[in-house]
This record gives C-alpha cells, structure tokens and sequence, in this order.
C-alpha cells in the first residue's frame, strides 16, 4: 500500500513532536486544549502544510467552515497538488453545494494519485456518489477491485453503479458473486430483485422463503426482496404477507415521530396562510421542479423532460430545502425574537436565496437553459420555491391514492420516507400531502401544473404537450422515447424508466384491495378521493 503520497511533512521534528501532542489531547477528548495547542503550534510554524490541515480538521470537528476552509486554502497554497488537500476541498465544496467543483477537484485528486489505499478510494468515490454522478464512480470502484478482488462491499457498490447506469447484466454478475461468497447479504439480495421480473421458472423466491425463517435473514431487505419476486409471479397475497413483516421490521429500526412530522407540515401551512409570490412572466428559461409523492411518476416525467437538448436534470439533491434550512437557521441565531423555523424562513432574503440556488445548479447543468429538480418532497416548501425563484415551473405529479399508497409502501426508501412502513402512518401522511397540495393551490392560484400519473400513461402525447408547454419547451415525438437512453438515474424507479411507457401499474392495488381496505377507509373518512 503506498500510503507516502497521501502523507503530509511536517516542517521539523519539533513540529511532528507538537502535532503528536494535540492528537494525544483529541484521543483523550480535551478538545478545547487541542485546539488551542494546534494554534500555538500553528503559530509557531505557519508554514507547516501538516500543522494547517491538522487545524483544518480540528475546525471541521467544530463544524466550523469557513475557519476550515482558510486553513485549507493556505495548505493548498503551499502544497496545491496534494491528493489528500484536494479531496478535504472536494468534500468541503460538497457540504456547500457546489457539486460541479466537488466532483472536479475529486477527479483531479484521483488522476494524482498514483497508489491503492482503498480507503482515500473510497473517499473519492463517496464524493462523487453523492454529487449523483454514478458513472465517475465506477471506475473508481474498479481500482479498489484490483487491489481487493474479493471485496464484496466494493463489488456491491460496483453493482449499485452499473444499475443505476442501465447495465443491469453487469450488475447481475457482481451481485451473484456478492452473494454466493456472503449468502445473507440482505443489500446485494434486495439490489438483485429489482433488476428484472421474474418468473415462475426463472426466481429466487425458495431461497428467499429459506432465509427469512432463518435468524440471520431477520432483515427488511431481504423480506422486500421475497416481496418483490412473488409479485412478479403474481402471488399478490403472498407478497402482501412478506411486505408487512418486512415493513414492520424496518419501522422497528426508526426512531420516527409521527406526531412531530405532521405538526411541522401544519405549521408550514399555518405560517404560509398569507404568503404572497410574484406574478412575473416566465422566460425561457429557469429552474423546473417536478414534486409530489414518491411513487407518483415523478422519475417519468422527469426522463420526459430530460430528453429535451435544453433540459438538464439535477437529480434528486435535497439543495433547496437545505438552503432553506441554512439560511433560517442563521436568521434565528441573529434574531432572538424569532420563535421557530417557520417563522424565519418567511423573513429570508428570498433573492439571495434564489441566487444561492441558481449558482448551484447552474455549476452542474453544463449551461443548459433549463434544470430540473425532481426531489419529490420539495413539495413542501412550494410557497418558498416560488418566493425565491418567482419564474419556477412546478409540475406535481398526482396518482390515484390507492396506487400511490401501495406502490409507497412496497418500497424500501434509503434513509427517506419513514412514514411509509406502517399503512396507519402512510394514510396520515398521505392525507396531510393533500391538505398542503390543496393550501398551496389556494394561496397561489395557478402557479402549479397538475400532472396526473394515470394521464401520462395513458395519453402520453398529449399530456406531454400539455406538460412541455407549461415548461415553456417545444414538443418532440423523441421525447417520449426516454427509455432509449443511457442517462443516469439514481431512484427507486431506476428500472422502470428503462422501459416504454406502460400501463399495468395502473389499479395495481386491486390486487391486494383486501389487505389495504383499512387505509382505503382511513383515506376516504379524510375526505380522499380513492
């Protein structure tokens, strides 16, 4: 393992001693006497390239940035083609956005690196997952693989890559042997199931039904996964059946506060009763944003648009409600007065958070006129999108509640969602979306584009017209040939959209209408249309 080129030289042996010192005092937890030591000897030897980053990390503990990052700047000054100090920016022009960058700098640390430390591999790698660029990953991913073949973490990651780049056969092959070396592998399993549809000679479903009755296959994944198959041979009762044990499994392991969570959407309502946006004329250009429920068609719309030569897809980054989030937060370190969230997101400097958001995006979309941004939650925070960026389009992707609700609930979401594994919890839910969807369109009539899923697949030509329009776009035929395309796509319908337009999800719930008479119950006391 070369591990020279990743190391830092201290400036003398004094200096080295000193650092030993403050990593004494970290280790022991006296963390304010470590820091204060890093800055005399920071002092002391203001040229010691070692001496900055070890202050840079002591001010990222903090989670002091903008500290950190000078003590950065000043290592790469002196050191500006250092791996590690190019990777330490790339992680820090990500946790401010800046994606493009991040992705940059990470690609230029890795070109420098000439060794096989797996773990600033790794590293790397993380930066440019989590910047949504999958395909940068893979061959990161393959290095890792040549110094540890056998590492089936790796292999998995790999395999996470080549499906969500649209190389499903590629994918298979590393989850087989991810799976015949660790059999219990309930990530690999579940990331398996979802490559195709099985049948009733061609499943897994007996191995599956063997693991889930053993301890050691107690785990969600592995239930979604049994799920999965089972529908796809069509034994909807018995999917059912295996979907509400793994949904009850998972609920066990999140620490959810329904009470919490539907009071805060609430208050938004509550807070935004008066909120009043800009009627401005929509250019020819500007942010789209694709909201609604998960499991609404939201990935479908969004591959439509895309096809388009002027739309360029951000993905699913949570940027906007982070932003928000930031930025209240601040105002109400500033202002005493100001009692919640809420409250000071509607004092915000809406320009400048507009402007925050466009500096972003516009870093990642490559100078296309048009972003889209398909994080479905943002379905929120409408009233501040449309404050902030007065010439958004937001489409909101409707489905029948039922569906909506069944296909939700099918679904194991990664660190998203917890309200979907219990059908109790999903309805509450699922009923206060559609309050603040109806608040919204009170309070700014006409700003939202309603997009019915059922629509889109059954009148594609036209709804796409209708949709294309809004977006202020021009209608092609070549758009609805999405599934022809090798973009990436990073969600959990991932393998639908690789796919024509089809209509059998469609009443899909019948199938299971039983099972899910309570929910339909709960929906229509609240007033749902089912």
């Amino acid at each position: 393992m070369n591990t020279q080129q990743l190391s830092l030289p201290p400036q003398s042996d004094s200096s080295k001693a000193a650092m030993q010192e403050v990593f004494t005092l970290k280790r022991r937890g006296e963390h304010e006497l470590a820091r204060n030591k890093a800055n005399q000897l920071l002092t002391q030897f203001p040229q010691c390239i070692a001496s900055l980053h070890l202050n840079y990390q002591l001010a990222m503990a903090e989670s002091n940035l903008i500290e950190a990052e000078s003590y950065l700047r000043a290592a790469l000054k002196l050191l500006p083609e250092h791996p590690v100090l190019l990777l330490n920016q790339a992680q820090l022009s990500l946790s401010r956005y800046q994606y493009a960058a991040a992705v940059k700098l990470a690609d230029k640390a890795l070109a420098i690196y000439a060794g096989n430390n797996t773990a600033f591999l790794a590293a790397i790698s993380k930066v440019v997952m989590q910047a949504e660029q999958p395909a940068l990953a893979i061959p990161v991913y393959q290095r890792m693989l040549a110094v540890e073949p056998d590492n089936t973490h790796v292999k998995h990651q790999l395999a996470l890559c080549h499906f969500f780049t649209n190389q499903p056969q590629k994918a298979y092959t590393l989850l087989d042997e991810v799976i015949t070396k660790t059999p219990n592998n309930a990530g690999a399993i579940h990331l398996r199931s979802a490559l195709q549809t099985y049948t009733d000679k061609h499943n897994h479903i007996d191995n599956l039904k063997r693991l889930v009755t053993d301890a050691s296959g107690q785990h969600p994944a592995i239930y979604y996964a049994l799920a999965k198959e089972l529908e796809d041979i069509a034994d909807y009762k018995e999917s059912f059946a295996m979907l509400k044990q793994g949904a009850a499994l998972m609920r066990k392991q999140l620490s959810y506060n329904e009470a919490a969570e539907l009071k805060s959407i609430a208050d938004i309502i509550k807070s935004t009763a008066n909120i009043t946006v800009d009627s401005v004329a929509q250019d020819n250009s500007g942010p789209i944003f694709i909201v609604g429920m998960p499991r609404t068609g939201t990935t479908l719309v969004e591959r439509v648009l895309t096809q388009h030569e002027d739309v360029y897809s951000v993905g699913e980054l949570s940027l906007f409600p982070q932003l928000l989030a930031s930025m209240a937060q601040q105002y109400m370190s500033q202002h005493n007065s100001v009692g919640s969230l809420h409250e000071a997101a509607l004092q915000l400097d809406f320009a400048e958070l507009g402007r925050r958001y466009t500096a972003a995006v516009a870093e990642i979309s490559g100078g296309k006129t048009f972003t889209l941004d398909k994080l479905p939650v943002n379905f929120l925070y409408c009233g501040f999108i449309k404050k902030a960026l007065p010439n958004a389009r937001i489409v909101h992707l409707s489905r029948n509640a039922m569906d909506s609700c069944y296909a939700i609930f099918k679904t194991l979401f990664i660190n998203a969602y917890s309200f979907s594994y219990d059908l109790d919890e999903l309805a509450n839910y699922y009923i206060t979306y559609k309050n603040i969807m109806a608040h919204w369109h009170s309070v700014m009539p006409g700003a939202i584009l309603d997009v019915h899923y059922e629509d889109m697949v059954n009148d594609a030509a036209e709804t796409t017209k209708r949709l294309v329009q809004w977006c202020g776009l021009t209608y092609t035929p070549e758009l609805l040939e999405f599934h022809k395309a090798d973009s990436v796509s990073t969600t959990a319908s991932a393998a639908q959209v690789r796919k024509p337009i089809y209509t059998s999800s469609v009443e899909k719930w019948r199938n299971v209408e039983t099972e899910l008479a309570a929910l339909q119950f709960k929906l229509k006391q609240a007033g749902v249309v089912v």
